[in-house]
């Protein structure tokens, strides 16, 4: 089924991307990406409970994320959601802390966890 943990099997590896580093310029990673027809980008990145979010990290999906939205023909939205708890990641549940849209971030006006959210973008953008 799409969406589901594939090679459970296999043992967590660590990227090493120190190779890849230029002056004060390091590699990130994305936690989750969606694209709607080329209408509608969703970023988001994921932190245990309310973790800080690294400058760089930052940065980069304001970079991304602002580089897309084009309105009104592509919108991209960036989220920083918290999760709790041990064992596998449930994306569609965690809390979003932060929106990134339209330049700038905010909190969610009330508490909203990610699949509502891109609920929500879906309906009205695409």
């Amino acid at each position: 089924m799409r969406g589901q943990i594939k090679n459970r099997d296999y043992k967590a590896r660590i990227a090493d991307m120190s190779g890849l580093t230029y002056g004060k310029i390091t590699p990130t990673d994305l936690d989750m990406f969606l694209d709607f027809g080329d209408t509608l980008f969703v970023f988001a990145e994921a932190k245990y409970h309310s973790s800080t979010v690294p400058y760089g990290q930052r940065l980069a999906l304001e970079r991304l994320c602002d580089a897309c939205h084009q309105p009104p023909k592509r919108y991209a939205v960036s989220f920083l959601c918290g999760y709790q708890g041990q064992g596998d990641i449930d994306f569609a549940n965690m809390d979003v802390l932060e929106i990134r849209w339209n330049g700038r971030w905010r909190p969610p006006n009330e508490p909203i966890t990610l699949g509502l959210a891109v609920d929500y973008l879906k309906k009205q953008y695409t």
